[in-house]
Formats: C-alpha cells, sequence, structure tokens
C-alpha cells in the first residue's frame, strides 16, 4: 500500500523491539502466502472472524490486492521480489 499510495517501498518490521529490547513484538505469518492460511484454517475448521475495522468498507487494500494478483500471473516471481525488498531492511 506504502508503495502505491505515497511512492515508498516499506512495510511492518518482522520484528520490532521495544523499551531497549525488554518488549518484542513479531509477525510469525509474514512470509507464509494468504492461500496457505486460507488452505490451513479452512483443514484445522478454525472459526471465521469479520473484519471489524472501520476503514475496511473504504480501503484500498481490495484493489491493489487485485492488483498485485495481475502481476503476479505476468511476472512469476514479481509479489515476492516487492516483499523481499520491501523487507530487506529488516
Amino acid at each position: 500500500m506504502n508503495l502505491f499510495l505515497h511512492g515508498r517501498l516499506e512495510t511492518m518490521a518482522i520484528r520490532r523491539d521495544y523499551f531497549g529490547g525488554k518488549f518484542s513484538v513479531i509477525r510469525p505469518l509474514a512470509y507464509i502466502r494468504e492461500s496457505d492460511i486460507i488452505r490451513f484454517t479452512k483443514v484445522c475448521d478454525f472459526p471465521i472472524v469479520d473484519n471489524e475495522c472501520p476503514m475496511a468498507p473504504i480501503s484500498q487494500r481490495a484493489a491493489a490486492k487485485k492488483l498485485m494478483l495481475g502481476i503476479g500471473k505476468e511476472f512469476r516471481c514479481a509479489c515476492s521480489n516487492i516483499v523481499h525488498a520491501a523487507l530487506q531492511k529488516y
């Protein structure tokens, strides 16, 4: 989203330390494809939780996702390359 809307190739860090390293936030599913997560949740019969974000109805994430799917079909490694480039500084 930052790339499309602000011209910056950046993302949330996979791991972020706070308070001098006393507290860390990690994103354990950062490298897992959404399709793999969906398949796993179905196999495990996890409940479906609605998106309660008040901005969801006007978010541009669906359009960005559709665009990335199109790019991925045209250029096989493009999506993973974009993610890799965005995460390089972390």
